[in-house]
């Protein structure tokens, strides 16, 4: 390709060229990133851990003094000592634990014949004096019977015309098989032991009784149905707390009517304060805010509202009966992810590990001095206002300052667009 011979025409192409350039290394530096955190999240370690003492990435970019950034100081924990100048960490108990003492005791008599008990020196027959105990933790296996509920008639002797028979038993299914304990062995099993039915049906099966799994889903469902009641009520005093989180989790399920694959719900849990301590669990069958809206929205919940930052909430933090809290654990998410690419992400992780560091010595306190309810909130409230203000100021104007030098599409681009905003009313 010739070039022109005029002086202006080169400069603008040359211009033209080097803003090429930029805009494609900007994009081989998204994609880099982009595959870095895929590979990452596939093939590295899943805790999101951090030493804030590592040296930096890239150490031209370190800060020279103390002056180019905030630094709030962490809080020193002092750990009691013993008099004989050891720390202060609990010590971990050696030895077998203590068998409870409300299991049942099985006694089990070991004796000697007459012949082993002939003493060598006298030839007379040693007699009991004392006993000596041991003790094993053992198990019987689970076993199951036939409840036979026998009903008796009466009739009377002289007439012989009335007859009356006593009543019939309250069962969980109406003229269903299962009895509540076999019931409630497999709710506890497939619920609380992650059991699934085809293992259960698996393991009936070696006791004797053929049970499909289609039969287990079907009283799982009516036993579901009589709880309904129990949950409406826990999902009504959880809806009564001044502050509650909520979260969701996609969960695969079949429909049916739909043949041949599985379809993705969301299965939504939402936490009562103190005063109202219930986790209730709501399915959705899908990723929509309809069930956040049936539960929250319809239902006219009023108070404060922990969650991440997804979109699906935005609608309903519009009014002020709703108010929205954060979550440190997402935001600081953002930046773990962003670490390796960008060494500025280490320094807000310390930010966040110092607020980490004082809840956890508001915890501290508190255990110390056995407090509970409002003096436990005031500790904590105490110390936030104190210690954790600071550090918030302190990463707050450092986002301010960093948010024109960060690119929207890198993965740190987020959190330092998000978070001014977010911490504008500390």
């Amino acid at each position: 390709m010739p070039l022109p011979d005029d002086v202006p025409t080169l400069q603008a192409m040359i211009r033209e060229l080097l803003a090429s350039l930029r805009q494609s290394q900007r994009q081989c530096e998204g994609v880099q990133q982009r595959l870095d955190l895929l590979l990452r999240k596939l093939y590295g370690p899943k805790a999101e851990r951090f030493d804030p003492n590592q040296p930096w990435l890239l150490p031209e970019l370190a800060p020279t003094n103390a002056e180019e950034t905030p630094t709030v100081e962490s809080p020193k924990e002092e750990l009691p000592s013993d008099t004989n100048g050891t720390s202060g960490k609990k010590k971990r108990k050696n030895g077998r634990n203590k068998l409870p003492e409300d299991l049942e005791r099985k006694r089990v008599e070991f004796t000697l014949s007459e012949a082993e008990r002939a003493c060598p020196c006298c030839n007379e027959v040693c007699v009991k004096f004392g006993e000596e105990i041991s003790e094993q933790l053992d198990y019987h296996p689970a076993s199951l019977f036939v409840r036979q509920n026998v009903r008796f008639k009466y009739a009377c002797q002289k007439c012989h015309d009335h007859v009356t028979t006593a009543h019939v038993p309250i069962a969980v299914i109406n003229k269903g098989l299962p009895g509540p304990g076999l019931l409630a062995h497999i709710v506890a099993s497939k619920y609380a032991d992650h059991l699934p039915l085809h293992r259960l049906e698996r393991i009936l099966a070696r006791h004797g009784a053929e049970l499909s799994r289609k039969t287990m889903c079907d009283w799982m469902a009516h036993v579901a149905r009589l709880f309904n009641p129990l949950v409406e009520l826990m999902a009504a005093l959880v809806r009564e707390s001044k502050g509650l989180h909520t979260d969701a989790t996609r969960m695969p399920y079949l429909d049916p009517t739909v043949k041949g694959k599985s379809l993705s719900g969301q299965m939504w849990v939402y936490v009562g304060d103190r005063n109202h301590a219930f986790d209730v669990f709501d399915f959705c069958s899908d990723h929509s805010a309809k069930g956040i809206d049936a539960f929250l929205k319809n239902n006219g919940y009023r108070g404060y509202l922990n969650a991440d930052a997804h979109n699906i909430y935005d609608h309903l933090f519009k009014s002020d009966s709703i108010l929205e809290v954060g979550c440190w654990t997402h935001a600081r998410r953002k930046f773990y992810d962003a670490k390796e690419s960008d060494p500025r992400a280490h320094l807000a992780l310390s930010y966040i590990r110092q607020l980490y560091a004082i809840e956890a010595e508001a915890r501290e306190m508190i255990e110390v001095g056995k407090r509970q309810g409002s003096a436990a909130d005031e500790i904590r409230k105490n110390m936030r206002q104190e210690k954790a203000l600071t550090v918030l100021k302190a990463l707050k104007t450092w986002l301010e300052a960093e948010q024109p030098n960060v690119l929207p599409k890198k993965p740190d681009g987020a959190c330092h667009r998000l978070h001014p905003a977010a911490l504008a009313s500390f």
